[in-house]
């Protein structure tokens, strides 16, 4: 998940410099410039592992947008971003920090707005050796964000669990792996509960 392309919009302005720039003493002036340089990277040279361009990339709806549609091949009409969530069941069992949490935002017939899938996104820069059993207990945490009490199960939307690793974490060599629930001996038979995780 590393080849998305990041438009120019979610990348810092140029007002540290106006900064820089308004300091009187040229010495002064050239030290500051200089560190500023010596500070920030090149923006091409960041990626989606980068902390500041991940909070840059899902701070703004749209791009997340974006990136979502282009990781997933999917079509969405428009998210609402969360951000950094926090679910726990009881005291006595392990609660979920999501890293952000991005839910879809869809019209029915009569305009009325609902919500429509949900996208579990973590930066995950180790592996750790248990990302898949990870994403099942987030997966679960997050039907209990979405589900309210005597609600049908019919009402779970899609839900997409997404761990952006710079390392290939399953060794076949693909940029993203998706998965989903499917019969064994004939994986042309769904599941269909609608779950998909993706590294």
């Amino acid at each position: 998940m590393k080849n998305f392309h990041f438009p120019r919009q979610v990348l810092p302005q140029k007002s540290v410099y106006k900064v820089v720039d308004s300091i009187s003493s040229p010495p002064k002036r050239h030290a500051a410039a200089k560190r500023v340089n010596e500070m920030m990277k090149r923006y091409e040279d960041l990626d989606i592992t980068d902390n500041f361009m991940f909070a840059k990339v899902f701070s703004n709806e749209d791009v997340a947008k974006d990136f979502l549609q282009s990781v997933l091949k999917i079509q969405i009409e428009k998210i609402s971003v969360v951000g950094e969530a926090t679910t726990q069941e009881d005291p006595f069992h392990k609660s979920v920090r999501f890293d952000v949490a991005v839910k879809e935002n869809v019209s029915d017939a009569s305009g009325n707005l609902g919500i429509g899938r949900y996208f579990d996104i973590e930066l995950q820069m180790v592996d750790t050796g248990e990302l898949p059993k990870r994403a099942r207990y987030y997966q679960g945490m997050c039907d209990l964000d979405v589900l309210a009490k005597g609600v049908s199960y019919t009402k779970l939307q899609e839900q997409y669990i997404l761990f952006i690793c710079p390392k290939d974490v399953f060794g076949k060599g693909r940029s993203v792996y998706c998965f989903q629930n499917c019969e064994v001996s004939d994986p042309s038979i769904v599941m269909g509960d609608l779950c998909y995780k993706n590294f």
